[in-house]
């Protein structure tokens, strides 16, 4: 019930309110102590395929098909974009191999390749391709060439570059070291359908000469993560998660006292939680232990004893009581400090009470 679940959260109210005050913390340091990333993207028009034959055509290749040449070309394109090649000619055009930043290897090709010897050159290679990203956009002919950097001119030189070499290298032939080895593999049963199509209709034209239509511009702000927001977003997700864990611990927890009363055909009153000693004291017989209630009154403890002391004077039907028992199974369970807390609750709220 939601009774239930409001006295859950409230009785784990101080790791429920912890947990996600230090999870935003440290999702804010985390981000605090990551260099920013500057992104900068220039945009590459591929050349139009010739216009699409006319619909009396008897040879007209069908729209689809045509959709899915031009899919494919642009594919190539981006392929070139990426390519080793490519690369190395951008770090050699601006002598990146110089640079610091281009000197240590990216840590996930550390993980995925610990024990790998790598050259100056393919480690460079390997930090151009981890902030490298080229994409289409949507389904037209443009292509974004986006690099990302620590420092802002860099990004903007590094894209600008890429786009200037590639359009200056005839973009299909660029590609020809890297993008032979994806077409020397096996193709899948659609390729070989579509190949048959474009070779029954005599379908064998390539892409124009591309043009950069934007450079790319010096970035003004980070492109990474916005601190504040994912501080927000760890906090809520954080304080949602202890949420649910106070509920599914309440609710294991009253399976258990389900179970206890099954086994022992008593009713449940509460459930006491375990009492430390300070050092070598003996918890259950000092002198702090026997008056918790009154010493911690809002510590787990107290709530129990009270809870007892509630569901004692429910059984009675509100008759004062007058001798209460309290037995343990073994010695040392804490018997008499149980006690002593029962006596003073109930002298606190004006009851005549006598421990013996």
């Amino acid at each position: 019930t939601i009774a239930c679940a409001r006295g859950a959260v409230l009785k784990r109210a101080k790791a429920v309110l912890l947990v996600p005050l230090v999870a935003a913390f440290a999702a804010f340091l985390v981000l605090t102590l990551m260099p920013e990333r500057y992104s900068a993207s220039a945009l590459i028009q591929i050349g139009p395929r010739q216009m699409p034959a006319a619909a009396d055509d008897p040879d007209a290749l069908p729209v689809p098909a045509t959709f899915e040449a031009e899919r494919q070309s642009i594919e190539k394109e981006i392929a070139a974009l990426q390519s080793a090649s490519l690369m190395e000619r951008v770090i050699a055009e601006l002598k990146l191999n110089d640079d610091p930043e281009f000197k240590k290897q990216p840590l996930s090709a550390v993980i995925l390749s610990p024990f790998a010897k790598t050259d100056s050159l393919a480690i460079a290679r390997e930090v151009f391709r981890s902030g490298l990203a080229v994409q289409r956009l949507h389904n037209s002919s443009l292509i974004a060439v986006r690099y990302s950097s620590p420092d802002a001119a860099k990004a903007q030189q590094i894209a600008n570059t890429i786009a200037s070499i590639y359009v200056a290298g005839e973009n299909p032939a660029l590609a020809a070291s890297d993008a032979t080895k994806l077409s020397q593999s096996e193709p899948t049963a659609s390729e070989r359908a579509f190949s048959a199509m474009l070779a029954e209709y005599g379908y064998a034209r390539t892409l124009s000469r591309a043009q950069v239509i934007q450079k790319a511009q010096l970035p003004s702000e980070p492109a990474g993560a916005k601190k504040l927001r994912v501080t927000a977003i760890t906090a809520i997700s954080s304080l949602a998660i202890m949420l649910a864990l106070a509920v599914l611990l309440e609710r294991n927890a009253l399976l258990r006292t389900r179970k206890v009363e099954k086994t022992l055909a008593c009713p449940h009153m509460t459930t006491l939680p375990a009492m430390t000693s300070d050092g070598d004291e003996d918890a259950t017989a000092s002198a702090r232990s026997a008056r918790l209630i009154v010493a911690e009154p809002a510590c787990p403890y107290a709530d129990a004893v009270r809870d007892a002391c509630s569901e004692l004077a429910k059984q009675t039907d509100g008759e004062s009581t007058r001798v209460i028992l309290v037995a343990s199974a073994l010695p040392g369970e804490g018997a008499e400090s149980f006690a002593s807390n029962m006596a003073h609750h109930l002298a606190v709220a004006g009851e005549k009470t006598l421990l013996v």
